[in-house]
């Protein structure tokens, strides 16, 4: 299919390796698998297969209508009194990939290793001015306290200094917040300082916010079950199991203990098939 587009250009859609391209003038333009690749290029933008010059960059990709497995959503107000604007920033962790989306646009994507306990992916945020914002997401694995209990993912934003808490979660669906967090700019000074130092950070976060997010999640049961751990900042059940080569596998997320122990259940015979169950939980 080849076909004219804007300024003469020749647009030419090509049917390759079961997949469709598309070319610009003969060059292919850049897109987006949110999948680990199998060539082991887990980068942002996937070049490192393409010979120099033989493609052309995509600015940015709109990952609206693409599936990804979705963990965390933040939404708040960016901007000074007056010229505020909501954003939502989409946290999505999926095979040893960890990808972060502004409003619809990735921003970042940074791949881990499956023992590798925390990570983090820095952006930048456009203001209402054009201010650049530095952002942050960070990944943590944190070791448990007790060593019969596996360790649990936590996620956290920090805009501008300032912690974000989730108003969204896989298992669990909207978070209840006390109110919609803004994080604010001081405009005014931001042309008069070097830039380094343009943006200020905001107080510190919304105390309430984070009162009403300890609230809503329910306590751990007071013995848990083999291969469960409970996320405190999220309200919810992870389990993981250990395989062969001592390797911990993550298995899901999950409203109830009793639904992420039978998820470490059912794992047992395909990633430790010796290993025996340890009585912990009503039933088991």
């Amino acid at each position: 299919m080849i076909f004219t587009g804007p300024e003469n250009t020749i647009i030419e859609l090509r049917s390759q390796n079961k997949g469709w391209t598309l070319h610009v003038n003969g060059y292919v333009v850049e897109d987006y698998n949110p999948n680990r690749r199998a060539h082991g290029d887990d980068t942002l933008h996937c070049l490192r297969s393409k010979p120099d010059g033989s493609y052309l960059i995509t600015p940015s990709f709109d990952i609206s209508e693409v599936e990804m497995n979705i963990v965390r959503k933040f939404q708040f107000m960016l901007g000074d009194a007056g010229s505020q604007r909501l954003h939502e920033v989409r946290v999505a962790h999926s095979d040893c990939i960890w990808q972060v989306s502004v409003d619809g646009h990735l921003v970042a994507r940074e791949s881990h290793r499956i023992t590798d306990c925390s990570g983090e992916a820095d952006f930048i945020m456009t203001g209402p001015s054009g201010e650049h914002v530095p952002s942050i997401v960070t990944m943590e694995w944190p070791a448990s306290i007790d060593a019969a209990t596996c360790r649990a993912w936590i996620y956290r934003l920090v805009v501008n200094g300032m912690e974000i808490p989730a108003c969204w979660t896989k298992v669990g669906g909207p978070v209840q917040l006390a109110a919609t967090p803004s994080v604010f700019l001081h405009v005014a000074s931001y042309a008069q300082v070097p830039e380094q130092h343009a943006l200020v950070s905001a107080p510190a976060p919304f105390p309430e916010a984070l009162s009403t997010w300890e609230t809503v999640a329910p306590p751990p049961p007071a013995v848990m079950p083999q291969g469960v751990s409970f996320d405190s900042i999220g309200g919810h059940y992870q389990a993981n199991i250990r395989n062969r080569a001592g390797k911990f596998v993550f298995l899901g997320e999950f409203l109830s203990a009793e639904e992420a122990h039978q998820a470490y259940i059912n794992a047992v015979p395909v990633h430790c098939p010796d290993k025996q169950l340890v009585p912990g939980f009503p039933g088991y």
